[in-house]
């Protein structure tokens, strides 16, 4: 099933609006909280979906981001399936999964997702939580 299908279908049953834009990634906004991305490989062996977590402060802060974020990415032990990246365009810590195309499907997108939302909220959280602890992390 073409990811298109998939995220049609996603929406459709959850009534979830999804936009795409002219490069061919998709959009899911979740609560007014999150906004996903999805997107085929180049090579259309995989799908990544993936989200902002944090912009990456410089300085001091910032290295204290990477660090926790490096920590919780260590084994999967605070990202489950996902992993961290740093996207040099937006300066940001980007939370992605990668699936296989070949077995992608909405049960697959449904089990995924939703674990996937509940890593993004941990680290959102956690964030705001390392900001109180540690005054140079904003």
């Amino acid at each position: 099933m073409k990811l298109g299908d998939v995220l049609f279908e996603y929406g459709k049953k959850y009534g979830e609006t999804l936009s795409k834009n002219d490069l061919g990634i998709t959009t899911l906004r979740v609560n007014d909280e999150f906004i996903i991305s999805f997107e085929e490989s180049l090579d259309q062996r995989f799908i990544f979906i993936y989200s902002i977590v944090q912009v990456i402060p410089k300085g001091k802060e910032g290295e204290d981001l990477l660090v926790s974020a490096l920590e919780g990415n260590l084994f999967g032990n605070e990202t489950g399936k996902a992993t961290f990246g740093y996207d040099p365009h937006t300066k940001s810590l980007v939370l992605f999964l990668r699936l296989e195309n070949e077995t992608f499907n909405l049960k697959t997108l449904e089990s995924e997702i939703e674990g996937f939302i509940a890593y993004l909220a941990y680290w959102k959280a956690k964030i705001i939580e390392l900001r109180r602890k540690e005054p140079s992390l904003k």
